[in-house]
């Protein structure tokens, strides 16, 4: 499997690129596509996944047309200059545990972190110059919901494998040697659960994956709208919810009640609410039934146990509580941060002890966009940050009422990764969409919406 992943890896970008002297836009469906294949991840030194080697197609073809690029992407600019600089200027005030490192783990991080940053907007750039109109935007949700069937349906035969056949077909590092793949389960009373992670990453970044395309689905069917038509919506809603619930993460699980619960408060809807809450209490007991355990069980394994994850207990985990308690011991740094990339460099001495063992010695970053923003870059670093997606949502929201589905769509996954940066980068998706928008502010939706 690993040699048929590299064969689909090298593939896959040698046709986006070819794609693209048809059509230009057709290298940003490829990136949208590859978001929930987050554990197609290639180590070159770093660890690269199958969308920022997209992106790096994507800004050779910018560069030809940085002239194009819109005025409008000023917010977002001076983010990332912010970043560049603060991170360049901490690079000169690194503390004396960078020796225990590898110089690029360690002196150097900060230049590959810059590099990753950049990379993690050239798509949004890309977007600006060669999306259009609305009707290209809603491509993009297409896009994604197909390339999450796909990966679900994937998903399913991973836990058909390893039920029936004993085998794991799709291991988590699938690109990696055989000594580095790993499969997910936990245990569960005297039954070893397995949980499906596809070509998805770790169990949580596919959860990640398939939270995005439900809240999209879950707002567009709610507000009465149709991505495809009604019954396809129904029924690809139906088994991306089955495919979250088998990867058993509790981060999955918590973002999706809570967007769930914000756009049922949003377009105050109680009836959907009731109907929805109980079906997925009695799917998630049918499959409880079925694989051997009970809600009872999953909530004191997966949740009150679970420190791998985040926890409705501490409401924390290992690396966001290393930082902050580092902040608390240096508020200093909440005003510009350590710089991108430097904060294992400061906090290694607030390691919980249970976290020890893995992290002490290693790189490390908060896994709360939030938090992460915040000791990298501090509160100017996140108040532009916040400028950057707010400017463009207040615009459009008092300019143009019809578009509120799309507008909710881009605040949850924002939301979201501010909650959990700790997978696939779909905050640059929120940003392309309401950027495209921003730019086009007058544009007519009633057909779509």
């Amino acid at each position: 499997m690993e040699i048929l992943s590299k064969i689909f890896f090298y593939s896959y970008l040698l046709v986006s690129f070819l794609l693209t002297f048809k059509n230009k836009k057709n290298l940003l469906y490829s990136y949208v596509i590859s978001l929930p294949f987050f554990g197609l991840m290639m180590d070159v030194g770093l660890q690269i996944d199958i969308t920022k080697f997209i992106s790096l197609l994507t800004c050779l073809i910018l560069l030809y047309h940085l002239p194009k690029i819109p005025r409008k992407l000023s917010p977002i600019l001076t983010f990332i200059i912010y970043i560049v600089s603060i991170t360049i200027v901490m690079s000169m005030f690194l503390p004396e545990s960078v020796s225990r490192f590898p110089l690029l783990r360690g002196k150097y991080r900060w230049v590959f972190q810059i590099f990753m940053w950049l990379l993690m907007f050239v798509p949004l750039f890309y977007s600006q110059i060669f999306i259009k109109n609305i009707k290209e935007v809603e491509k993009l949700y297409k896009f994604l919901l197909f390339s999450l069937v796909i990966v679900s349906l994937l998903g399913f035969i991973q836990i058909f494998s390893f039920y029936f056949l004993d085998f794991d077909p799709f291991p988590i590092s699938i690109l990696y040697s055989e000594e580095h793949q790993r499969t997910a389960s936990f245990q569960s009373v005297n039954n070893l659960i397995f949980r499906m992670s596809s070509v998805g990453g770790e169990p949580k970044h596919l959860a990640y994956s398939l939270v995005m395309g439900l809240t999209i689905l879950f707002a567009h069917l709610i507000s009465r709208k149709n991505i495809f038509s009604r019954k396809i919506d129904i029924f690809v809603f139906f088994i991306l919810l089955v495919a979250m619930l088998l990867t058993f993460s509790t981060q999955g699980y918590i973002l999706f009640f809570l967007n769930i619960v914000i756009l049922l408060i949003y377009y105050k809807n109680i009836k959907s609410a009731l109907i929805l809450i109980i079906g997925i209490f009695a799917l998630t007991s049918l499959i409880g039934s079925t694989m051997g355990f009970s809600l009872n069980d999953l909530f004191k394994t997966r949740i009150l146990r679970d420190k791998d994850e985040v926890s409705i207990v501490t409401y924390t985990e290992d690396s966001n509580e290393t930082v902050i308690g580092f902040l608390k011991d240096y508020p200093g740094f909440l005003v510009i941060g350590s710089g991108l990339g430097n904060i294992h460099l400061w906090a290694q001495n607030y390691i919980p002890d249970y976290a020890e063992y893995y992290m002490y010695g290693n790189v490390f970053v908060a896994k709360s966009g939030f938090l992460r923003l915040l000791s990298e870059t501090g509160v100017i670093g996140l108040l532009l940050f916040f400028y950057g997606f707010l400017k463009p949502f207040y615009n459009l929201k008092k300019q143009n009422a019809e578009i509120k589905t799309h507008l909710i769509i881009s605040f949850l996954i924002f939301l979201d990764f501010l909650l959990s940066a700790d997978g696939p980068n779909y905050i640059t998706f929120a940003f392309i969409i309401i950027y495209i928008l921003y730019k086009n502010p007058n544009l007519k939706v009633k057909e779509i919406l």
